[in-house]
């Protein structure tokens, strides 16, 4: 039985920008495919967006003059290893309407999409995906995960580490969380692949927004400022919400520039009053909470997938990060679904910085997927764990090699969702 979609008028469907004016079907797309009410369009998740909203970035597919398929993008830059902000295509907003499925639409779409972020030189593209197995087709690979851990406030206490010598936390309202989070949230992001660059209409329209409908019935936020000597080098965003008899307390944000900053912030989120438990819903993999706990089997930690990650001008990308000492490393690419990225690049590296060519006649050191090259790109999978997966091909030197050249200091991470 054929795996090809079945062929109608509607796998040739045009695809073209959404002018500002029809935002409103771009949200009722969003409603149809993840759960949103259709009736509260200007209330909803996608409602405070419309400062962001990049009109001719967005590739929807018509049926008639019906939306039935969208993808959005937001132009974003994205640390590196290394620090440097690296151009890259957030992309978003992907959803085809029930009625449309299965026609090929979600390809075209994709197709579409890369077309205007190559066109645009964008080097990489991200994405945060609603379905796991979806984006591995069109090349994205698990660059980010994300720890989701939860703690009862009866197992909160800490080790007794030193405490922070110097600084100190304060409750700070919207107006200066506004002027001093975005120094703080820049000293840790220029250290931490997969963070991005925030401007005044992001904080303002995403992060301090505060919605009532993205309160969940809880307070609203509460903004704690870590300060050293007049320097603001973290921050703690959370809300409580009460349940019957117990009242949980839920932390959005907690971002610091050193390890003083971290631990001052975690002893504060552990120690909040008359809370029932404490949830981090998305912190680093490498967060020291465990570390920090006097009785660390009572932390509940799951780890998730979170930043997909995909190089689109393969070259550009490589040279764009930072690498550990000097080396030479042969990569044999696979690109499936832009064959023109595939090939065998030439990647030499000396004190850290890269050059990077297509060469022809040459055997790869290490072969593998477009994929599994965006998921080892921020440093945050090896070579040599790919390889045991199956997913990259290599001498047991040229792995180690590779692994050697590509690390992070930080895991990768990405503080929210876009």
């Amino acid at each position: 039985m054929s795996s090809e979609p079945p062929s109608d008028s509607r796998s040739q469907l045009p695809i073209r920008p959404l002018p500002f004016a029809r935002r409103n079907e771009l949200r009722l797309g969003h409603a149809f495919a993840f759960g949103w009410d259709e009736g509260h369009l200007d209330a909803g998740p996608d409602a405070d967006f419309d400062a962001l909203y990049e009109t001719d970035r967005t590739r929807c597919a018509f049926d008639g003059d019906t939306v039935v398929g969208t993808v959005g993008v937001y132009s974003l830059q994205m640390t590196v290893p290394g620090g440097a902000a690296v151009p890259t295509a957030g992309t978003t907003a992907i959803a085809v309407r029930p009625t449309h499925r299965r026609r090929g639409l979600l390809r075209r779409l994709m197709t579409a999409h890369f077309d205007e972020v190559r066109e645009r030189g964008e080097p990489l593209s991200a994405l945060w995906a609603s379905d796991s197995g979806i984006y591995r087709r069109f090349g994205y690979g698990e660059a980010a995960g994300r720890s989701s851990d939860k703690i009862d406030r009866a197992h909160t206490a800490l080790l007794d580490v030193e405490a922070p010598a110097g600084g100190q936390c304060r409750m700070i309202d919207k107006d200066e969380a506004q002027r001093l989070l975005p120094g703080a949230y820049d000293r840790a992001r220029l250290q931490r692949p997969g963070m991005m660059a925030r401007s005044e209409d992001w904080w303002e329209s995403r992060v301090l927004k505060d919605a009532v409908w993205s309160r969940n019935g809880g307070t609203p936020l509460r903004r704690v400022i870590y300060e050293r000597e007049g320097v603001a080098y973290g921050y703690l965003l959370y809300r409580t919400r009460n349940e019957r008899t117990n009242m949980h307390a839920l932390v959005i944000e907690l971002v610091a520039a050193d390890g003083d900053a971290e631990r001052a912030l975690y002893r504060l989120a552990c120690n909040i009053d008359l809370v029932a438990d404490v949830t981090f819903w998305n912190q680093p993999v490498d967060s020291p909470l465990s570390l920090l706990l006097a009785s660390p089997r009572r932390l509940e930690r799951e780890v998730h997938d979170a930043l997909w990650v995909r190089l689109m001008q393969i070259p550009e990308a490589l040279t764009a990060r930072r690498y550990a000492g000097s080396g030479q490393l042969l990569l044999g690419v696979r690109d499936a679904f832009l064959p023109e990225n595939e090939g065998v690049y030439s990647l030499e590296c000396e004190d850290g910085r890269a050059s990077c060519k297509r060469v022809a006649n040459s055997d790869a050191d290490v072969a593998l997927d477009v994929a599994d090259l965006g998921a080892a790109y921020l440093g945050g999978v090896r070579f040599q764990t790919l390889a045991r997966a199956g997913r990259a091909n290599g001498t047991p030197e040229a792995l180690r090699r590779a692994d050697t050249l590509f690390p992070s200091d930080l895991t990768p991470w990405c503080p929210e969702i876009f």
